[in-house]
């Protein structure tokens, strides 16, 4: 049976991709090491141990003998003298084989260095050398981020040698360089030239492709000649990975592509390139803050949430930034373009504001970045730096009795509160003064009860256990208020959590991600709880489950209910009424044409993408619910598409036609008085 093989080119990762997996594991572990699991590492330092995989040493190296001048010869390597050799260093639990094993088995998919020992100040280093040590001293030029990366990469990479070529992250090529860093690439994306090597050697997912499986392997080498073809023989320099070479010549050649992948991958953005800044107020700016913040991560200094906050910032400031590229160039191309601002049309025009609104945006979210990568700013906003430590820590241990506390909160405690309650008399109690410190000591199966008072949300962030939360008394009296500065109040991650009979509120926009967040694999039951924000109600994210019975849901900034593709939620009997008040359209209607994809609220907003995997469905059950006097639409379904059209309203009683929703049920509801009706479908292409 034949079996066709999709091959592209891999893109660029930025750290918004990379920290997406820190946040589900907490951890840097697998970011920087640039060392597959399938291959084995290899120490360029361990001299009895060097194999030279790329055959005769003449082959790497110009015609001319190396001297000690040539940053890449043997000599050089030995001394280190560009002050980068000794940072490669060994990994005693992973040896690579010995060169009579890869030489008799031609199976063997040869090894590269590794490099995921590399410390903070090493790589600290490394970057100073790059950014310091010369555009400080060149007065008759600008500083340039990938003009100087390139300057350092020409010194210390030499032009042949023997790599992989990691084409997307399931396949692997062996390749031979022509000309690295290529004089054509300066900017940004490093080029390097390179073709095929003789014979033709891949892996496709892990597996090799042998002269067993000769026709896997020739329609791969078919495909990876289109490319190269394509691209008249032109790769990202930072995807390629030298091979091992026990003579010490690739050593510098390794690790300065690595320094330069890490780069681009981890702390680079595109938005500083619009930045006038010289070496050292790139460094002391951007760079150090990034990296640091980085390593924190990698450490388990900083706890998954934070991470998340962090990561979601970056990603819709990318968003935007793309956005007004697109803008920008739809302006170049425009008719009005030639004669000025003064002869722009009326779209031109809206374009001009939106691309100086969009700028504004950008600027918030790289302020918002700035502190969280800051330790000493993160410290300052609001989750202080020592609890996220010990909220990190307490939540990754389990208590020694495993027998379930009831935690009281309250700030006086008296008898007859306890015996009002009616508990049994095994049960274990403890005494908190606030909703945060009982949180934090929790565990699976443990019951928070809250007496009537108004409680800050300081240390009440993320529920990672099984637990219950219950107020006692009328849920007016018991309010926990979100602090300003907080994306997200509540953040659950866990599976079988319950709030009851609580008010969550927050008087400011500060939590545009929701007063409750539910991650994917959490699942949260609410009863009887109001919520009152100046940002988003409750966000429902892909993979993550949210029961919500005899609720309220109102004066929301921006949608009351989001549920993201993917999600599964059930509403009943439950009132969301004054939802997107942000919304500028007129109280006596408003023009549907008007309604971006950014500006579109509801009382609840359902995200589909049109898909037939059962994975990227949104189940959706909602019963005998009020949905009334929203400034935005009752409902509105965000469809993800290959075609962008205009908004329009729709009738409750074709939801269940929408493709993307499982409608399991949905009877007994009002909508009315709603701004832009009862339900809208809007349509928009994926950014």
């Amino acid at each position: 049976m034949d079996t066709t093989y999709v091959i592209q080119t891999k893109k660029q990762k930025l750290v918004s991709d990379t920290l997406t997996d820190f946040a589900k594991e907490d951890s840097l572990s697998r970011g920087l090491s640039c060392q597959p699991t399938e291959q084995l590492p290899c120490n360029v330092n361990d001299e009895e141990r060097r194999e030279d995989l790329n055959g005769d040493a003449k082959q790497n190296s110009p015609e001319t003998p190396p001297t000690n001048n040539d940053p890449c010869s043997p000599a050089a390597a030995e001394q280190n003298s560009s002050g980068f050799g000794d940072e490669i260093g060994p990994d005693e639990e992973h040896k690579s084989n010995d060169s009579e094993s890869d030489e008799e088995n031609g199976n063997l998919f040869p090894s590269i260095f590794q490099t995921d020992n590399l410390t903070h100040a090493e790589r600290l280093q490394a970057y100073a050398s790059i950014f310091l040590a010369k555009s400080e001293s060149w007065d008759d030029r600008s500083f340039d981020i990938h003009q100087e990366l390139y300057l350092f990469l020409t010194e210390a990479v030499v032009n042949f040698w023997t790599g992989i070529w990691k084409v997307e992250n399931n396949c692997d090529v062996v390749i031979e360089t022509d000309y690295a860093p290529h004089p054509e690439s300066r900017q940004q994306h490093l080029k390097a030239k390179v073709h095929i090597s003789e014979p033709f050697l891949c892996m496709v997912d892990g597996a090799l492709c042998t002269e067993e499986k000769s026709g896997e392997r020739d329609e791969v080498e078919r495909k990876i000649r289109e490319i190269l073809e394509k691209s008249e023989g032109l790769v990202d320099l930072t995807d390629l990975y030298p091979v091992y070479n026990k003579t010490g010549l690739l050593d510098n050649t390794a690790l300065a592509i690595e320094h330069a992948r890490f780069f681009y991958q981890n702390l680079w953005r595109p938005m500083d390139d619009e930045d006038d800044l010289s070496g050292s107020k790139y460094m002391d700016k951007y760079l150090k803050p990034r990296l640091k913040f980085v390593y924190d991560v990698k450490e388990k200094r900083i706890p998954a949430h934070i991470v998340r906050k962090h990561q979601m910032a970056l990603s819709e400031c990318l968003d935007k930034y793309d956005r007004i590229a697109s803008l920008q160039a739809q302006l170049e191309d425009g008719d009005g373009s030639e004669g000025g601002v003064d002869e722009l049309d009326m779209n031109e025009s809206c374009m001009v504001v939106d691309i100086m609104g969009l700028n504004e945006e950008i600027e918030v979210l790289k302020m918002k970045m700035e502190k969280l990568e800051n330790p000493v700013l993160r410290s300052l906003m609001d989750i202080p730096n020592a609890m996220l430590s010990e909220r990190s820590t307490l939540g990754s241990q389990s208590r020694e009795d495993s027998s379930p506390k009831t935690f009281l909160v309250t700030k006086t405690l008296t008898a007859g509160m306890i015996q009002n309650l009616n508990l049994g008399p095994d049960v274990v109690l403890e005494h908190c003064r606030s909703p945060g410190e009982a949180l934090s000591r929790s565990y699976n199966s443990d019951t928070i009860l809250i007496f009537p008072g108004s409680y800050t949300g300081e240390r009440f962030y993320t529920l990672q256990h099984s637990v219950t939360i219950k107020g006692v008394g009328k849920r007016e009296d018991i309010i926990i208020r979100c602090e300003e500065l907080a994306d997200i109040f509540l953040d659950c991650d866990a599976s079988g959590a319950m709030i009851s009979n609580l008010t969550l509120e927050d008087d400011n926009s500060a939590t545009s991600e929701g007063l409750i967040a539910v991650r994917a694999g959490g699942s949260l039951m609410m009863n009887g709880c109001l919520l009152q924000s100046g940002g988003t109600g409750v966000n429902v994210f892909r993979g993550g489950s949210l029961e919500m019975t005899g609720c309220e849901i109102k004066d929301i900034q921006r949608n009351g209910l989001r549920c993201k593709a993917g999600s599964s939620v059930i509403i009943s009997d439950t009132n969301i009424h004054r939802c997107g008040l942000h919304q500028l359209a007129e109280e006596d209607g408003s023009d549907v044409t008007d309604i971006t994809k950014d500006s579109l609220t509801a009382g609840i907003m359902v995200e589909i993408q049109e898909s037939d995997e059962k994975d990227d469905k949104t189940t959706l059950t909602l019963v005998d619910t009020k949905v009334y006097d929203n400034h935005g639409a009752g409902m509105a379904f965000l469809v993800g598409s290959n075609k962008e059209e205009e908004p329009e309203p729709i009738t409750t009683d074709v939801i269940g036609l929408i493709s993307g929703v499982n409608v399991l049920d949905m009877k007994n509801n009002d909508f009315k008085d709603n701004l832009l009706g009862d339900a809208m479908l809007a349509r928009f292409v994926d950014d």
